[in-house]
């Protein structure tokens, strides 16, 4: 039997925890892809941006979680909920996903959840990591139009320059991907690098 995994990419709360509505727009396309799959298997991902700071950020998995058994407590008869809460970037969730599809054996049918400004982009990070994305479906979820010119702005520049990195990199060379990643986030976190923040 094939499990139908749905993979939730976060996206950060406030500092209260408050879902925003990209964030929200996600959860919603998720409720609906589980509710017409039962027996799916939720993966819910993130802790927080890796430039968070401070001892009080709130767990994103735990938010989406506790979003959903606010808004949609019928979906937990049907669906599994898992919660991955120690990733901090896309790059290592879909390392994340990589090596949980493997322990999960079989086939699963595997549909990815992200915003549309930053869908491209997460497509081209899952053909590196995976190795192959070609049987993955990817929802591009809706976001509000405040501000949607801007995000796709500078997601234009951020897939142009993510296509020139991983040009030079095997698909599926999972490993030196997120070594580099995590290199990468330490210039950013020390000002040697800007890079704008959206998701």
């Amino acid at each position: 039997m094939t499990t139908n995994l749905v993979v939730f990419l976060g996206f950060d709360p406030n500092d209260e925890g408050q879902i925003l509505p990209i964030l929200e727009a996600r959860l919603k396309d998720s409720i609906r892809i589980c509710k017409e799959n039962p027996g799916s298997m939720l993966l819910l991902m993130g802790s927080h941006t890796f430039r968070a700071k401070g001892p009080n950020i709130p767990d994103l998995a735990l938010a989406m979680g506790k979003y959903i058994e606010g808004h949609a407590p019928d979906l937990l008869k049907t669906t599994k909920l898992i919660l991955e809460n120690k990733s901090t970037s896309t790059v290592e969730e879909l390392c994340f996903l990589k090596d949980f599809s493997k322990r999960q054996g079989g086939d699963p049918q595997i549909t990815v959840i992200a915003s549309e400004f930053f869908a491209d982009r997460v497509k081209l990070y899952a053909e590196y990591i995976l190795g192959d994305a070609e049987g993955v479906n990817f929802i591009a979820s809706a976001v509000p139009e405040e501000g949607k010119g801007e995000f796709e702005k500078i997601e234009e520049d951020k897939l142009a320059k993510a296509r020139e990195w991983l040009s030079r990199h095997e698909k599926g060379n999972s490993k030196i991907i997120l070594r580099e990643q995590k290199a990468f986030e330490k210039k950013i976190i020390s000002g040697e690098i800007i890079h704008p923040h959206i998701v």
